[in-house]
Order: structure tokens, then C-alpha cells, then sequence
């Protein structure tokens, strides 16, 4: 049992949702495990309504590490590992990574939404990093992205604030998504997620 802090207002959309959880759950890399998707109670209302595709408010994911995910780690094991996180997290390729799981990863979206879909990303690069101390690894990236299915295409970018935070002994990437073109920008997206954590 983890918990973790989030906003007034957000639900989770393994429950609420359970279509829009079940899809991204197979989008991201196999090596994760989607352990939740918050999203904000507007945006579920109006997706079960079958008025938006999309959110309009920042939302939250918790993941896990499938490899270490049953592990305990103590506080001296995160301050020994972390130094080794913080070095791969910047020489990582955000690109090279999805490029490795891009067709599987269609393939497994497709299945779970029962249609063809297709999810492109444009050019990523390396996460920037803006924390790093004994309570969580942070980074930013900006994701841009196009899903196209049978009703047409539609492009964005993405907006991502990243932190990875040992809760309850077991690693965790906790991600905060937004528009980075909406009020605020980046740093709203990169604010919501550093008060959730």
C-alpha cells in the first residue's frame, strides 16, 4: 500500500476511467508498471460524458519499476544509488528509448483500445534536471507527440515534470503532465507536480 499526496479535485482513472487508464497503462515502457493515473474530476466527467478526447488540466501518474518494484530500499541505499540515477538520467535519450518499445507499444495500445491507433513522438532529446537531494531526482522534458486513429489525427506537445522518490521503501516515478501553452507553462506543470511530492 503507497500513498501519495494529491491534489483536491483529482480522481483516480483506474476507477473512474478504467478505458483511459487500461491505454495508458499500455503506452508507456515495459519496464514500467502504471500504478495509478490522477486525473482532475472536470476532465473525467466531461470524457465520460463523451464531450473531450483530451485534458485540459494537469494530470498525475504514479509508476514503478517492474525490475525493483518488490525491492525495500533504505535511506542509505537511495543515497548510494542516487548519484548512478542522477549520471543516467542525464546521458539518458528520451528519443533512443521510446524508439526501442515505439511499435510494440502501438501494437499494444491498439489491442487494449479495440482500434487501430498510432502515437509518433517528435524529437525528445535529454530530460533537464532541476533537483537532486535526499528526497527525489526532478526533470523536466518537453514531449511532443501525435496520435492518429480512423477519425484523424491530432498533434501536441506535452509538457513533463518527472520526480523519482523512494515512498513507503519502494522507488517511484511520480510525472505531472500539461499544456505548456496554457497559463503558467512549464512552470505551473513543474509547480503542481513539486506539491504533490
Amino acid at each position: 500500500s503507497i500513498k501519495v499526496a494529491v491534489p483536491d479535485g483529482y480522481v483516480r482513472s483506474s476507477e473512474t476511467v478504467p478505458m483511459l487508464y487500461d491505454i495508458t497503462a499500455a503506452a508507456i515502457p515495459t519496464g514500467n508498471r502504471l500504478v495509478e493515473f490522477f486525473i482532475a474530476n472536470a476532465d473525467a466527467k466531461q470524457i465520460l460524458l463523451g464531450t473531450k478526447k483530451g485534458l485540459k488540466q494537469t494530470n498525475f501518474q504514479v509508476q514503478a519499476m517492474r525490475q525493483i518494484e518488490a525491492i525495500d530500499l533504505t535511506p542509505q541505499d537511495w543515497t548510494q544509488f542516487r548519484p548512478d540515477l542522477v549520471r543516467g538520467l542525464g546521458g539518458a535519450d528520451a528519443d533512443t528509448l521510446i524508439k526501442a518499445d515505439h511499435e510494440k507499444s502501438n501494437e499494444r495500445i491498439s489491442e487494449t483500445a479495440g482500434t487501430a491507433v498510432e502515437v509518433k513522438y517528435g524529437k525528445i532529446g535529454k530530460p533537464s534536471l532541476y533537483g537532486d537531494d535526499q528526497e527525489s531526482v526532478r526533470f523536466t522534458m518537453l514531449v511532443p507527440i501525435s496520435v492518429k486513429t480512423a477519425s484523424g489525427e491530432v498533434q501536441a506537445v506535452v509538457a513533463c515534470a518527472g520526480a523519482i522518490v523512494v515512498v513507503s521503501s519502494r522507488l517511484l516515478y511520480i510525472f505531472a503532465y500539461g499544456d505548456p501553452e496554457a497559463e503558467g507553462g512549464m512552470p505551473a506543470v513543474r509547480a503542481a507536480l513539486d506539491q504533490s511530492v
